[in-house]
């Protein structure tokens, strides 16, 4: 009887294991310190830090730090600008010295590595997607005075993306697609109609490049 050839191994590495999901604590402020491991060193804009400090006083904190232990203090490594800003509300008295935020502690080895992927990994959030979700807040009774509080802008601002906001549905997923620019959607403000905005749309999409 013939014997068998041996089977060849396989060259395909088995799949990495996904890293584990890490339970959320609550942290005291006072315990936390930035790390000088975290990555990013370029501050933001005055404008920014100005909106996430609307943002964290209006709604509270939503996403939480990541930190590593260190005796019996903690070392943020990704959200030292939401660490920082909750620490100048303590300090202009909108919130308790007391006060707890969400984290994730994890091993201080992952540090950069953490770090890197929170700066580095991120989609903002389009521009059209802002204009309808201040619109939603608008329509569920929302002044623009407090729309603009909540997020550290103008009333003005406020206003102009409102009305970006009421253009044809059409028009915002061509601005969505990228098939234009928001100087154009802001020339079809001029027209209030929706009808008359796709009909331009319409008229005006077959040109190489649109122009508002």
């Amino acid at each position: 009887m013939a014997k068998s050839k041996p089977q060849a191994k396989s060259s395909v590495k088995p799949a990495a294991e996904p890293a584990p999901i890490l339970d959320i604590q609550m942290i005291p402020v006072s315990k936390l310190t930035l790390c000088p491991r975290n990555v990013r060193k370029t501050p933001a804009s005055k404008q920014e830090d100005a909106e996430l400090y609307a943002s964290i006083k209006a709604i509270g904190l939503k996403q939480n730090l990541l930190i590593h232990a260190v005796g019996d203090k903690y070392l943020v490594h990704a959200g030292g600008r939401r660490l920082y800003t909750v620490q100048q509300l303590i300090k202009d008295k909108h919130c308790k010295t007391t006060h707890q935020v969400p984290c994730v502690v994890e091993d201080a080895d992952r540090a950069e590595e953490t770090s890197a992927a929170e700066n580095m990994i991120r989609a903002k959030m389009h521009p059209a997607d802002e204009f309808v979700a201040f619109a939603g807040m608008r329509k569920n009774g929302r002044t623009e005075r407090e729309i603009a509080t909540k997020f550290g802008i103008t009333v003005n601002t406020v206003h102009q993306r409102l009305k970006l906001a009421g253009v044809a549905p059409e028009i915002m997923d061509a601005f969505r697609n990228d098939d234009m620019s928001l100087e154009c959607v802001m020339a079809f403000t001029l027209a209030k109609d929706h009808a008359r905005q796709v009909e331009v749309l319409r008229a005006t999409s077959q040109e190489y490049q649109m122009q508002a």
